[in-house]
Parts: C-alpha cells; sequence; structure tokens
C-alpha cells in the first residue's frame, strides 16, 4: 500500500474559475500540491455612483507552511446615470517559491438595460 501524497485529497474544480477566491492574477485556478492557505485583507467602499475594493493576499502551502508569495488587487468601477458601468481592475502577484512575477490590468463596461 502507497503511503498518501501531500496532493491527495485536494478539491479541484476544473470547469470553474477561482479567480474571484485566490487573487486576480490567477496563479492559484488549481491547487498546488502542497495546498493553498490565503491570508488576505479587503478594504472597500465608495459613493452612489463610484465603488472601489482593495485586497492584500498572503499566500503559503498549506501542508508545508512554504512561502508562495503576496499579492495586491484592486478594482474601481463607475456606474453612468444611463445604465452603463465602467471598470478598471488589477492583480499583481509577487513571486517567493512558486509561479513568476505576474501583474494583470483589466478595463472593462457594461450596460444594463
Amino acid at each position: 500500500m502507497e503511503s498518501p501524497t501531500a496532493g491527495d485529497g485536494r478539491f479541484t474544480t476544473p470547469l470553474a474559475t477561482l479567480h474571484i477566491f485566490n487573487g486576480w492574477a490567477d496563479k492559484f485556478l488549481s491547487t498546488p500540491e502542497n495546498g493553498l492557505a490565503d491570508s488576505y485583507l479587503l478594504v472597500g467602499g465608495g459613493t452612489e455612483r463610484w465603488n472601489g475594493v482593495l485586497v492584500y493576499h498572503d499566500f503559503d502551502a498549506d501542508t508545508t507552511g512554504g512561502d508562495y508569495g503576496q499579492e495586491i488587487d484592486a478594482e474601481l468601477t463607475y456606474e453612468a446615470k444611463w445604465g452603463q458601468t465602467f471598470g478598471a481592475a488589477l492583480g499583481f502577484y509577487e513571486a517567493e517559491t512558486l509561479f513568476d512575477d505576474t501583474g494583470k490590468i483589466w478595463l472593462w463596461t457594461s450596460y444594463a438595460f
């Protein structure tokens, strides 16, 4: 009988996105072999038309305690009177022992009618 490895029993969702949960730089779309512990601090707020959010993530291995890195995420949105929303979002990941440093920026708009 083989002994279990760190990756046994990990939860995977191949048809889902984890973008909203584990940082917006999309480095953790699947769970690393040693698991993932995501400690984060989220601050957000806004006005009638403007909204913003700032998130700091500290990523570590769940089973070994290894340091995977840190990430800063931010989003700013504006909702126009005519129903259109404009947004800008960014995710900057600084690697330690896993992956490479990564930065992503999105500009988007949506319209509700």
